[in-house]
């Protein structure tokens, strides 16, 4: 049991570095192609955040096999966004405060409200629908043409957000893969880190999966449960 306690964070710690890794070259990417922030944070960056609470559902429903996997992944689905709105919202409030203290920033957060307000209504009105969806779980097709829908739905998200007005991408960090192993500094280099993050970011969620379901069996907790509790921490603390 404490080997698989071990290797579960360590496969925490890889998709959390690999966010990272991602988020400072998406940046870069945006800015380098002068995109403004409303592409970069709510467009790339978070599909790169999001990512690991879209893989591990993935990898636990459609290519793990057992009803455990199937569990840690509904887990992940059902858990990620209560997770988002308490531990994700309290790291960012502990981050601006420990920033602040150490005269890197000012309690001031420069939040764009038109844009933050666009993004609100879009996400109340679709996750209630999405969640409308489970009183009439036995009606195959009507879910399934709501699942069309809402991925439809999403490309009316991407139309208003690229075409709304947003400030410049505002980082003043350099790449990290030239920070710390001197590559050069250019496009190639900020895409190589992009397909490095994704790429190790697929193989964490993955032993992500193993490891939560060997970790239930070795305690005896249902997967669904120990899901519920520890995935989203994975899926959420990225964003």
């Amino acid at each position: 049991m404490i080997l698989d306690i071990i290797f579960l964070i360590l496969s925490l710690l890889v998709i959390l570095l690999c966010c990272i890794l991602f988020v400072n070259s998406i940046e870069l990417f945006g800015k380098r192609f002068n995109l403004h922030q409303g592409i970069v944070g709510s467009i790339l960056a978070a599909v790169g955040t999001a990512l690991p609470e879209t893989i591990i559902p993935i990898i636990a429903i459609l290519f793990s096999p057992g009803k455990d996997a199937h569990n840690v992944g509904i887990g992940a689905i059902a858990g990620a966004p209560f997770m988002l709105g308490t531990l994700g919202f309290f790291v960012t409030g502990i981050a601006i405060i420990i920033y602040t203290f150490l005269k890197r920033r000012s309690f001031i957060m420069n939040a764009d409200i038109n844009h933050l307000k666009r993004d609100l209504i879009f996400f109340l009105i679709y996750y209630s629908i999405a969640i409308g969806t489970t009183i009439f779980y036995k009606i195959i097709f009507l879910k399934i043409i709501i699942a069309f829908g809402l991925l439809l739905s999403y490309l009316i998200y991407l139309r208003c957000t690229i075409k709304g007005n947003c400030g410049n991408v505002e980082t003043e960090e350099i790449l990290f893969f030239t920070k710390y192993l001197r590559f050069p500094f250019n496009t190639y280099f900020i895409i190589f880190q992009l397909i490095i993050s994704l790429a190790l970011l697929i193989l964490g969620a993955h032993f992500f999966v193993v490891y939560v379901q060997e970790l239930s069996h070795a305690i005896g907790v249902s997967a669904l449960v120990l899901s519920l509790i520890i995935t989203p921490i994975a899926t959420e603390l990225p964003e």
